[in-house]
């Protein structure tokens, strides 16, 4: 997983794929081309699947989507399912 090395691209998404074919979490890099959010869709966190950390602590609280988050996890699920098609 890229995390704030030069493998990851300023202002970029990338989306990780777990080894049962499934998607894990959907990072996203600010123009410094560090990690600034990571949705996890495959699993819960207080109660909320899929849920947001900021940065890089984990141990940080997981939060609800808001609706443009929201936005950019449906549109990785939907990507992903078509290319699995």
């Amino acid at each position: 997983m890229p995390w704030e090395t030069m493998s990851a691209a300023k202002n970029r998404i990338y989306v990780l794929v777990g080894p049962d074919d499934k998607l894990k979490s959907v990072v996203m890099f600010d123009k410094d081309g560090k990690r600034g959010r990571q949705i996890d869709l495959d699993h819960f966190h207080n109660k909320t699947k899929p849920h947001i950390h900021e940065g890089y602590e984990h141990s940080t609280v997981g939060r609800e989507l808001m609706p443009s988050e929201k936005s950019i996890a449906n549109k990785a699920v939907k990507i992903w399912e078509e290319y699995k098609r």
